[in-house]
Protein backbone atom coordinates (compact mmCIF):
# COMPACT_ATOMS: atom_id res chain seq x y z
CA UNK A 1 0.00 0.00 0.00
CA UNK A 2 2.86 2.42 0.80
CA UNK A 3 4.34 2.12 -2.69
CA UNK A 4 1.06 3.35 -4.20
CA UNK A 5 1.30 6.69 -2.40
CA UNK A 6 2.47 9.74 -4.36
CA UNK A 7 5.88 11.25 -3.53
CA UNK A 8 5.99 12.39 0.09
CA UNK A 9 8.12 14.99 1.83
CA UNK A 10 8.08 14.74 5.60
CA UNK A 11 9.20 17.83 7.50
CA UNK A 12 10.08 17.38 11.15
CA UNK A 13 11.94 19.51 13.65
CA UNK A 14 14.70 18.53 16.03
CA UNK A 15 12.49 19.53 18.98
CA UNK A 16 9.49 17.65 17.59
CA UNK A 17 7.82 14.94 19.65
CA UNK A 18 7.01 13.21 16.35
CA UNK A 19 10.59 13.24 15.00
CA UNK A 20 11.18 9.55 15.73
CA UNK A 21 7.87 8.62 14.12
CA UNK A 22 8.73 10.64 11.03
CA UNK A 23 12.13 8.95 10.74
CA UNK A 24 10.60 5.48 11.13
CA UNK A 25 7.86 6.20 8.59
CA UNK A 26 10.43 7.45 6.07
CA UNK A 27 12.53 4.32 6.60
CA UNK A 28 9.51 2.07 6.06
CA UNK A 29 8.53 3.99 2.93
CA UNK A 30 12.03 3.61 1.47
CA UNK A 31 12.19 -0.04 2.52
CA UNK A 32 9.05 -0.78 0.51
CA UNK A 33 10.09 1.28 -2.50
CA UNK A 34 8.11 4.43 -1.76
CA UNK A 35 9.22 7.85 -2.92
CA UNK A 36 9.91 9.76 0.31
CA UNK A 37 12.11 12.62 1.43
CA UNK A 38 12.70 13.47 5.09
CA UNK A 39 13.70 17.03 5.93
CA UNK A 40 14.67 17.79 9.53
CA UNK A 41 14.84 21.46 10.47
CA UNK A 42 17.28 22.17 13.26
CA UNK A 43 16.42 24.02 16.44
CA UNK A 44 12.68 24.38 15.91
CA UNK A 45 9.74 22.84 17.80
CA UNK A 46 6.76 20.89 16.54
CA UNK A 47 4.29 23.37 15.08
CA UNK A 48 7.04 25.76 14.04
CA UNK A 49 4.90 27.11 11.19
CA UNK A 50 2.77 28.85 13.81
CA UNK A 51 5.80 30.98 14.71
CA UNK A 52 6.37 32.42 11.23
CA UNK A 53 6.39 36.01 12.47
CA UNK A 54 8.60 35.30 15.49
CA UNK A 55 12.04 34.49 14.08
CA UNK A 56 14.00 34.35 10.86
CA UNK A 57 14.79 30.61 11.21
CA UNK A 58 11.07 29.85 11.21
CA UNK A 59 10.52 32.02 8.12
CA UNK A 60 13.27 30.14 6.27
CA UNK A 61 11.76 26.77 7.23
CA UNK A 62 8.28 27.92 6.18
CA UNK A 63 9.60 29.11 2.81
CA UNK A 64 11.29 25.74 2.32
CA UNK A 65 7.94 24.02 3.01
CA UNK A 66 6.18 26.30 0.52
CA UNK A 67 8.85 25.63 -2.11
CA UNK A 68 8.45 21.87 -1.62
CA UNK A 69 4.66 22.14 -2.03
CA UNK A 70 5.02 24.34 -5.13
CA UNK A 71 7.44 21.88 -6.72
CA UNK A 72 4.95 19.05 -6.24
CA UNK A 73 2.14 21.16 -7.67
CA UNK A 74 4.23 22.30 -10.63
CA UNK A 75 5.34 18.73 -11.39
CA UNK A 76 1.70 17.68 -11.62
CA UNK A 77 0.68 20.44 -14.03
CA UNK A 78 0.78 20.06 -17.80
CA UNK A 79 1.13 23.66 -18.94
Amino acid sequence: MLIKLPPITLVAATMDGLLDDSVMFAKKMKEYGGNVELVVVDGLPHGFLNFYFVCEKTKMAAKMCCNKMMSYLNDGCDL
